[in-house]
């Protein structure tokens, strides 16, 4: 279906805010509508509280992890100190990406002109600057990312101004204490691609990635065939269209956390 040029007259989505029983679904366009997606990303995305991964997928001083976001080349590291930070992966030179993929590192280092930034952010060195009249390297950090953590998993926020993780999620922490997430560990991790056929948009292939998390003391201790095993494995799925878009309306899933003996 063709998108109006009125795009985001309120009037489009009048039956959608009607009480449940009466309500429609969003107009089919919303979701191949590119200019609505930039929208989304804008509203959304960039000012709201993205979940990201587990605290166990950096679990040592220096471990990092190069990310894309709707767009948005960032980092999500450790400090020397274990502290977790993120950063835009981009020299404050000339903006080439300072770091890819993921492992453990001392310091980034832009391939371009060879400044090297460390695991807190600071430009720790630069090539042929010193002489450059008020030049600090106090000023060319890369720059911060919001980011927090709750119940193991890690938050980022691209808002300066944003409100804080706790104020975001409200009552959330109390009504789930009871499942105990924060004693929970990754123990296994499933990537794999889709064939998805959204109407209007041709055939695509979307990836996506599944984490299986059970109770820490079980998957040090008694490994795979804990009997309190306690599992979260679904999407939380980042799926997207081959040219990095996340595919709008793409329902995420998960099974029901349990303990396999009927709870404590």
């Amino acid at each position: 279906m063709q998108a109006p040029s009125d795009l985001f007259d309120p009037g489009h989505f009048a039956n959608v805010r009607k009480p449940l029983d009466e309500a429609e679904t969003m107009p089919p366009w919303v979701y191949t509508s590119e200019e609505f997606y930039r929208r989304e990303v804008d509203r959304i995305f960039m000012k709201e509280w993205n979940f990201m991964g587990h605290v166990d997928q950096l679990p040592n001083p220096s471990d990092y992890k190069a990310l894309e976001f709707t767009g948005v080349p960032f980092i999500i590291c450790r400090d020397e100190s274990g502290e977790l930070r993120a950063f835009a992966n981009s020299c404050r030179h000339r903006g080439a990406m300072v770091a890819s993929g993921s492992g453990n590192a001392k310091e980034f280092m832009c391939p371009y002109h060879g400044w090297c930034y460390g695991l807190d952010g600071r430009l720790t060195a630069t090539v042929d600057m010193d002489a450059t009249k008020d030049f600090r390297n106090a000023d060319y950090g890369l720059i911060p990312i919001a980011i927090d953590t709750w119940g193991g998993f890690i938050f980022v926020n691209f808002d300066r101004d944003c409100e804080s993780l706790a104020d975001y999620l409200g009552d959330l922490p109390d009504n789930l204490a009871s499942h105990r997430l924060e004693d929970m560990a990754k123990c296994e991790r499933r990537d794999h691609a889709r064939s998805l056929q959204p109407r209007s948009a041709g055939s695509r292939r979307g990836r996506s990635s599944t984490l299986r998390i059970r109770p820490r003391r079980c998957a040090k201790t008694l490994g795979k065939d804990c009997p309190l095993e306690r599992s979260l494995d679904g999407s939380l799925d980042m799926s997207t269209f081959d040219d990095g878009r996340p595919l709008l309306g793409r329902a995420f899933f998960m099974e029901t956390m349990r303990w396999k003996d009927g709870g404590p």
